[in-house]
């Protein structure tokens, strides 16, 4: 992964060679290189977090450079580099899976890679990771997730959500009339009807 470094690269190159632990020093020469080619950027990252390896604020960087990349490209054309990018934020949650903006990161990525099962699974992984107080902003995520997809999908992520969140159940017949599922919306109305405590958040 080495990379051609100019005449003007080389006080930052000392300066991290002599101080290889502080931040900054990094910092100062990622802003240096920000109009680098992309192979450069990322070496650089990839250098820092060796160093570095639980620095948040550089893993927030370096996966909004990776996912930068990909934004509005092809996932099955541009593959390698997607599983690439899977990888770097699987690195940076086994020292960081208690920071949510990782997790949501992560999801809104996975979100549009068009592989139900994978999102599926890092929306269950931030669940299990974060603490309940964080809960509601990934479930946010994971219900837009679940109504886009729809079908069997849609209804056991609610299922799992009102277990959860039972005071919610509105928000199943909400969905389900908006997609003209009726015997689903007259199930999920019984069920609400049926369960003498219940009380709504609305």
């Amino acid at each position: 992964m080495d990379i051609d470094i100019s005449e003007s690269d080389l006080a930052f190159e000392e300066e991290v060679l002599r101080n290889p632990f502080k931040l900054k020093g990094w910092l100062r020469y990622l802003d240096h290189k920000r109009d680098a080619p992309v192979r450069t950027v990322s070496v650089i990252y990839e250098r820092a977090l060796r160093s570095l390896p639980g620095s948040y604020k550089l893993w927030h960087m370096y996966l909004g450079h990776r996912t930068g990349q990909l934004r509005g490209k092809n996932p099955l054309q541009f593959s390698d580099e997607v599983r690439k990018t899977e990888l770097c934020f699987e690195r940076a949650l086994l020292l960081l899976h208690k920071m949510p903006e990782l997790w949501l990161k992560y999801i809104r990525f996975m979100r549009v890679q068009a592989d139900v099962t994978r999102t599926r699974r890092v929306c269950d992984r931030a669940l299990r990771a974060l603490p309940v107080t964080q809960h509601a902003r990934v479930w946010r995520m994971y219900l837009r997730f679940a109504e886009h997809v729809g079908g069997h999908t849609a209804h056991h992520v609610y299922a799992r959500y009102l277990r959860a969140w039972p005071e919610e159940s509105e928000q199943l017949v909400d969905y389900c009339e908006s997609h003209e599922e009726w015997n689903a919306m007259t199930l999920a109305l019984v069920k609400v009807l049926d369960n003498t405590g219940f009380r709504s958040s609305r």
